[in-house]
């Protein structure tokens, strides 16, 4: 795919995905990244497609181009969503957060009780919940199934890796929107031969 086609498909891509997002922000303008990103789809595509599970479907005419062409198709779509998207979400940076904090704390044990009692004396006595207005409306998290912190020694770490958890579930189990058409415009049944050499 030469520079004038991934600079329409970044430009596609773009387009539409500010269509759903309107305020985040899309400026793309490294070139070199998203040359590897297209060589990186590339190159999981021709991976995928010599696994044994598609030797029978290889026999098929027109099944490499195909499988090849989605594969980019797919690969660009989610790793840009993850890249120009996601990251910008409050639920990511959170996640970071906690992240940073949770591997911090595996590091410095004497923090780590400091806080784990803490914790436990606000989590005991619920003064955590006081002096909240009940009138402000706040996005919380619902359905968290924490591990058993009262019998945990590391109180602090078994609520993060909880916590963790949830965002987990929210940040990468939902259903990433497809913003790129078909790239089968963008490569010649011989280009792909050529790849899959």
């Amino acid at each position: 795919m030469g520079s004038k086609n991934l600079r329409a498909k970044v430009h596609l891509y773009v387009n539409n995905a500010r269509d759903k997002y309107p305020n985040l922000n899309f400026k793309i303008d490294d070139f070199d990244l998203l040359k590897q990103d297209l060589e990186n789809a590339v190159k999981k595509g021709t991976e995928a497609i010599n696994r044994e599970d598609k030797f029978e479907k290889r026999k098929f005419t027109g099944f490499d181009y195909e499988y090849i062409c989605n594969y980019i198709q797919g690969y660009l779509n989610a790793s840009w969503h993850n890249e120009y998207i996601h990251k910008q979400t409050n639920n990511y940076k959170l996640f970071a957060a906690v992240n940073a904090l949770d591997s911090f704390l595996k590091f410095d044990e004497l923090l780590k009780i400091r806080l784990s009692r803490l914790y436990s004396d606000y989590y005991q006595s619920q003064i955590n919940l006081e002096g909240i207005d009940s009138k402000i409306k706040m996005d919380l998290p619902e359905n968290l199934n924490f591990l058993d912190i009262e019998n945990s020694d590391n109180q602090i770490l078994v609520a993060l890796e909880n916590i963790k958890v949830d965002l987990i579930k929210k940040n990468f189990y939902e259903e990433i929107p497809d913003f790129l058409t078909s790239v089968t415009e963008n490569f010649t049944r011989q280009e792909i031969i050529e790849i899959l050499k």
